[in-house]
C-alpha cells in the first residue's frame, strides 16, 4: 500500500486561473462514517477502477477501504469553489462557446478572473448538485524537475499550439479510437530513441497522474482505461 500512496504527497505548481462569475472559496470538511465509507468503497468496486491494482481477492475491500481514508488525509483541509455552472450546463455549451471564451481571455481584463492560488491544501470547484468541474492539487517537485530536464533534451519542434496559445508541442501517444489494435503515434517513432527516453524518464510522474485522477473521480479513470 505505500507503494502506491507515497504519489500523493504534495509538491510545487503554479497558479490557476478559472471562471470569474465561481463564488468565495470556502474550506470543506471531509469525514466518513464507517457506513459512507464502506458506500464509497462499494462504489470503487462498482466502478471497475481497482482492476489496474491487482490485488488479490480477498484484499481488494480492504485495500480500497485504507487507501480511501489515505486519500481523504491528503485531501485534509481542502478548500472548496461553488460554480454557479452546472456541469450539464458546461457540457451543453461548451461546443458553442469555446471560441468566445478563448477570445475574452485576450480581450478581458485577466484581473477580473478568480486566481486559485497554488498551496499545500487541496482546491475543489464543485457545481451545486457536488459534481467536481476542476481540481488542484500539487505535483511532487522531484517529478515536475525531472519533466523540465528531459523536455529539454528533445528535438526541435514548431511553437506552436494552435488556438492553445505559442509553445511547442510533441504528440507522443498511443492512438487505439479508429484502429483495430493500438499503435503508436508517428511524431513518437520520428523522434525515436529520445520520444522513448522521454517516456522512460517521465513514468513516476504519468503513474502519479494516473493514480491522482484515481483518487479524484474513480468513474473518469475506468472510463478511459479502455484505452489500453
Amino acid at each position: 500500500m505505500k507503494s502506491q500512496l507515497s504519489i500523493l504527497n504534495p509538491a510545487t505548481v503554479g497558479p490557476t486561473p478559472v471562471s470569474p462569475t465561481l463564488t468565495s472559496s470556502t474550506p470543506a470538511t471531509i469525514t466518513l462514517k464507517p457506513a459512507a465509507v464502506q458506500r464509497e468503497v462499494q462504489n470503487l468496486l462498482n466502478s471497475g477502477a481497482l482492476q489496474d491494482f491487482n490485488w488479490p481477492a480477498d484484499q481488494i475491500r480492504k485495500n480500497a477501504s485504507d487507501l480511501l481514508e489515505s486519500w481523504k488525509i491528503a485531501q485534509a483541509g481542502m478548500q472548496q469553489t461553488i460554480s454557479p455552472i452546472t456541469y450539464i450546463q458546461l457540457k451543453d455549451e461548451k461546443r458553442k462557446h469555446y471560441k468566445s471564451v478563448l477570445e475574452s481571455t485576450t480581450t478581458t481584463n485577466l484581473d477580473a478572473f478568480t486566481v486559485i492560488i497554488s498551496a499545500a491544501e487541496h482546491h475543489s470547484i464543485v457545481d451545486d448538485h457536488g459534481v467536481i468541474l476542476g481540481y488542484q492539487c500539487r505535483i511532487p517537485q522531484t517529478l515536475l524537475a525531472t519533466l523540465s530536464a528531459s523536455s529539454s533534451q528533445l528535438p526541435c519542434t514548431r511553437v506552436d499550439a494552435g488556438i492553445c496559445g505559442q509553445y511547442p508541442t510533441h504528440h507522443y501517444a498511443v492512438w487505439k479510437e479508429y484502429a483495430s489494435k493500438p499503435h503508436l503515434s508517428s511524431e513518437y517513432k520520428k523522434d525515436l530513441p529520445a520520444s522513448a527516453n522521454w517516456c522512460e524518464l517521465n513514468r513516476a510522474l504519468f503513474t502519479y497522474l494516473s493514480n491522482t485522477l484515481w483518487c479524484i473521480s474513480p468513474q473518469t479513470y475506468a472510463k478511459y482505461s479502455h484505452a489500453r
